[in-house]
This record gives structure tokens, sequence and C-alpha cells, in this order.
């Protein structure tokens, strides 16, 4: 699966991603835990190098941990508050 398109495909229908139980209540809203259920495995496939970073987007998303959080953009934030808040088992 070299096209994009096709491997977002792929991870989006492996939803829902299981949200991390022990990650402390209220941390996130019921909009974000469902953007999460709904996006999560692509945005792991994305940081875990499963994705090939052919744009500038993906690009931009696999490196949003390394810089402010101002200058991300609402998802790059979401994934990596969300990875910070995920106890490592």
């Amino acid at each position: 699966m070299n096209n994009i398109d096709e491997l977002r495909q792929y991870y989006l229908k492996k939803a829902p991603y299981p949200f991390c139980v022990f990650i402390e209540e209220g941390l996130f809203t019921t909009d974000e835990k469902a953007a999460i259920n709904k996006y999560g495995y692509w945005f792991e496939a994305i940081c875990r190098d499963k994705v090939p970073l052919t744009t500038d987007k993906l690009k931009r998303f696999r490196s949003a941990k390394e810089r402010n959080t101002s200058d991300r953009n609402k998802w790059e934030d979401l994934w990596v508050r969300y990875v910070k808040a995920e106890v490592p088992f």
C-alpha cells in the first residue's frame, strides 16, 4: 500500500481506537475522545513510521511533539497530549 489515501482508509477502518482507560478523567472532552477513537490508529501509524512521510502535512504531524503547543494544529496537539497522558506499561 503505497498510496497515502489507501493507507489512511486502512487505518481509519480499524476504528475505534481504544482510548487508554488509565488516563485521568477530565483531561479530554467527549469530542476529543471521539476524535481519538476515530483517528487514533491513523495518528499512531504516522508517528510510528508506518506511513511514508510524503507530504508536508504528514511530516508536520510526525514532528508535532517537537514543537511548542502554540505551533501545533488541533489534531497535532490532541495526539501529543494523548500520548503524553497514556500510562507507559
